[in-house]
């Protein structure tokens, strides 16, 4: 998920350290050309990635959600209007509070791909879990994919057997444990979007820096607007207006979406996650269909800048290369998967164990293919709240705290589900 902005309260060379509200704790600040205590920045993965314009009107300046539903209704005017949500924190907030159940019957909802554990083919997460076995390796990965479900188990019940796996915050965390362990092999095993390339990236340039030898990945990273090509692609649905993520323009900027006018003649917004920054970005996108003016913009309240950030890009172009990949089963998307360019494959894992191609397998009865295409909802799969819960998934989508069907279980599973779709 994506959170929003956070004050710097202090800088100690690349290092900031943030204030939540709650907590303070220490952030990276290398994609930042510069950064001042007082800024608020917006950090995924322990890595501050934009700065927020302050001159942004706030989100009290909105109307309120009882005048954004009844001016989405009067524009509309009976007719069907489709919204593309690509971000499991819009999802949410829409779906929380029945606020979805509110709005007007012909605003029609379809969920793309916003959940990069879940668009990862399971025989990932099998190959992960077999590496994990070596007695000379250590296993580092996120919270998410320790109880991802394979056929041999899962990464939590292989490290109560004894297996050395680790779970981090960031992908630079690492380093300190490949400091601590020069006798081990360390595998990063990062699953994500984007920014989490960049923030792989620039994790291994400081490895190159040091003269790191037993570090390597064995990565799932995706290029997020490909796979949003390709459901614009495959679906049977007249999609008229998507809703995108400060999180995805962050690093690209607006341009990164241009398809989606060019293409496919549908209007674009990016705004952030709250109900009435959802109910505002909606509402632009029936204004940009009904006026013919079509582009990708932002809502007033959505803190991205439009040409993202070059420093991330740098990191990326400098570090990976595109090849096609498998989504979900038989499911392939050209030009989606970053690879390690070839004057880096040393941190590459399959270059120093043997590795099985990603299998197309599947969970059976998951109904996770139906669902991250938009044919079915998540709680038309029949496992859905009965033998598929986020205690014990049966699929990513379930398991990921970005996945629909765990949005859907906890902010819609106790309203009446009808078929969006």
């Amino acid at each position: 998920m994506f959170s929003p902005p956070m004050k710097l309260v202090d800088i100690q060379g690349e290092t900031g350290i943030i204030d939540t509200g709650e907590d303070r704790y220490p952030i990276h600040l290398h994609f930042l050309d510069s950064a001042h205590v007082g800024d608020y920045l917006f950090v995924h993965l322990r890595f501050a990635i934009q700065k927020v314009d302050r001159n942004i009107p706030p989100t009290r300046s909105l109307p309120s959600e009882t005048e954004l539903r009844a001016t989405i209704e009067r524009m509309l005017g009976g007719k069907d209007f489709t919204v593309l949500l690509t971000s499991g924190a819009q999802v949410e907030s829409l779906h929380s509070e029945s606020t979805k159940y509110k709005l007007p019957p012909n605003l029609l909802f379809v969920y793309g791909p916003g959940c990069p554990v879940c668009i990862t083919p399971m025989g990932y997460y099998r190959n992960v879990f077999q590496l994990a076995q070596n007695k000379n390796v250590i296993l580092v990965t996120f919270s998410d994919v320790m109880n991802m479900p394979t056929p041999e188990g899962t990464l939590h019940s292989l490290r109560m057997l004894g297996s050395d796996i680790r779970v981090v915050h960031s992908p630079y965390d690492v380093l300190r444990i490949v400091d601590w362990n020069p006798d081990k092999e360390v595998i990063l095993a990062p699953v994500g979007f984007d920014s989490m390339a960049a923030a792989v990236g620039i994790t291994l340039q400081e490895a190159e820096r040091r003269g790191i030898n037993n570090l390597s990945i064995f990565s799932s990273l995706q290029r997020k607007s490909e796979f949003l090509r390709e459901y614009f692609l495959r679906t049977e649905r007249k999609i008229d207006g998507v809703l995108s993520s400060p999180q995805d323009i962050a690093v690209e900027g607006l341009d990164l979406y241009k398809f989606i006018n060019d293409e496919f003649k549908s209007a674009c917004v990016c705004c952030g996650a709250t109900t009435r920054e959802v109910l505002a970005g909606i509402l632009e996108t029936i204004r940009q269909k009904q006026t013919k003016d079509l582009k990708i913009d932002f809502t007033r309240q959505c803190q991205c800048l439009k040409k993202g950030n070059p420093r991330i890009r740098k990191v990326i172009s400098e570090m990976f290369s595109l090849e096609g990949t498998q989504w979900i089963l038989h499911e392939y998307v050209k030009q989606s998967k970053y690879i390690l360019r070839d004057e880096f494959k040393r941190f590459d894992a399959t270059e120093k164990f043997v590795v099985d191609r990603d299998d197309m397998i599947a969970m059976p009865g998951c109904h996770g293919r139906e669902i991250q295409l938009g044919m079915q909802l998540p709680n038309e799969c029949p496992m859905f709240a009965t033998k598929c819960k986020p205690d014990s998934p049966v699929g990513p989508g379930m398991l990921s705290y970005e996945g629909l069907c765990n949005t859907w279980y906890h902010s819609s599973y106790r309203f009446t589900l009808p078929r969006d779709i």
